[in-house]
C-alpha cells in the first residue's frame, strides 16, 4: 500500500455537517509546490492530471463505520507560502469543486445468490428474494405486463385509488437503514432507461396523483410527462416496513391509452431530493449511501378501486 498523502482521526458529535481538515504530508506538498511554481512542469491540464489523477479517501480497517462526503467549493488542497520579507502568508488553491468522482466499494458476493450478476442493464432471476443495495448499481426491476391482462378485462370505469405496495420487506439489523425512497424509471425492452423526446430531455418516470401524464412536444403530440419534480416516488414507512406509492392517475392514463405501459426500474431517489431532474442521479440514495434492502417479490402488489360509469 502506497502512503497516504494526508491523513487522521475524526469523532463526530450531535452536528455532523462540518468541514474537515487534515495536513498535508509535507514530501507531498513541498513537491507539488514547486512543480505548481515551476511554469516547465504543467504546460496544460492533462499534463497535471497525468501527475496527479485525484485522491482517494479510505476508511482505517476495523472502524465498521460510514460517514457521508459532499465535494463541493470546500474540498480542496490549499498550499500556504510567504513572500520573502512578508509576515502574512499567501496560499494556492486546488479545488475539487467540478471535479469528476465516484465511489468505490468492494463487494464480496461468493455464495449469495446475486453471486451471478455480472453484466451491466441485464435482468438477473436471483430466486424469490430480491432487493437493492446502494453503492453497488443493483436495483429492481418490475415486470408491469400483468397489468395490461388486468385493465383488457375492464371498461367504462374510473380508477379512483390505484397504490403500488412494497412489503413488509426482510428483517435487517436496526443499524442497516432502508432505502428512504424510489422512483419508478420507465424501461426499454432492452432493459435501458427510456429519455424524454422533449428538452432537457430527462429519464421518464412514473408521474404522481393530480399531475398531468403527458405534455407537448415541440411538433404538438402528446408525449409522456418528463417532470422529475412530479415523479411519483415509493416511500417507506418504518412501522409497517413497507413502500408505497400513488399511480392513480398513471393507471387512468394506460387504460385511457394516454401513454404507453413500460416495465419499471425502482431507482432510490426521490423528487425532493437535491437530484438533477434524472439525468445523472448523482445525489440519489443509490449513488450516496450503503442503503438496501431485501424483499419477498410476492409481496409486491398493486392495490385498485375503481368504479363503473352508469
Amino acid at each position: 500500500m502506497e502512503s497516504p498523502i494526508s491523513s487522521g482521526e475524526v469523532l463526530f458529535g450531535d452536528v455532523k455537517d462540518t468541514t474537515l481538515r487534515f495536513p498535508l504530508e509535507a514530501d507531498f506538498s513541498d513537491e507539488m509546490f514547486v512543480k505548481i511554481r515551476s511554469s516547465r512542469d504543467f504546460l496544460n491540464l492533462f499534463e497535471f492530471r497525468e501527475y496527479f489523477p485525484g485522491f482517494v479517501l479510505k476508511a482505517t480497517a476495523g472502524d465498521n463505520t460510514t460517514i457521508g462526503i459532499e465535494p463541493g467549493s470546500n474540498t480542496k488542497m490549499s498550499f500556504f507560502y510567504h513572500y520573502e520579507g512578508d509576515t502574512t502568508p499567501s496560499s494556492y488553491v486546488i479545488t475539487c469543486n467540478f471535479s469528476r468522482r465516484f465511489n468505490g466499494i468492494n463487494s464480496d458476493r461468493s455464495g449469495t445468490p446475486t453471486s451471478i450478476v455480472s453484466e451491466r442493464g441485464k435482468f438477473y432471476d436471483v430466486g424469490n428474494i430480491i432487493g437493492m443495495k446502494a453503492g453497488l448499481a443493483m436495483a429492481i426491476k418490475i415486470d408491469t405486463s400483468p397489468m395490461d391482462e388486468f385493465l383488457d378485462t375492464l371498461s367504462g370505469i374510473t380508477f379512483n385509488q390505484v397504490n403500488l405496495r412494497l412489503g413488509p420487506i426482510e428483517s435487517q439489523e436496526e443499524d442497516n437503514n432502508p432505502i428512504s425512497s424510489m422512483v419508478l424509471k420507465f424501461l426499454d425492452l432492452n432493459n435501458k432507461v427510456i429519455k424524454s423526446t422533449v428538452p432537457p430531455n430527462n429519464n421518464l418516470h412514473v408521474i404522481t396523483d393530480g399531475q398531468p401524464q403527458v405534455i407537448q412536444d415541440q411538433t404538438g403530440n402528446q408525449v409522456p410527462n418528463n417532470l422529475f419534480a412530479a415523479s411519483s416516488f415509493l416511500e417507506y414507512n418504518s412501522e409497517t416496513k413497507e413502500y408505497l406509492a400513488k399511480i392513480t392517475s398513471y393507471t387512468n392514463a394506460v387504460f385511457r391509452s394516454q401513454i404507453q405501459r413500460r416495465n419499471w426500474l425502482l431507482f432510490a431517489d426521490s423528487p425532493g431530493s437535491f437530484s438533477d431532474g434524472g439525468l445523472n442521479n448523482n445525489n440519489s440514495d443509490l449513488a450516496r449511501s450503503l442503503r438496501q434492502f431485501k424483499l419477498d417479490k410476492n409481496k409486491i402488489k398493486v392495490e385498485v378501486i375503481y368504479s363503473k360509469s352508469r
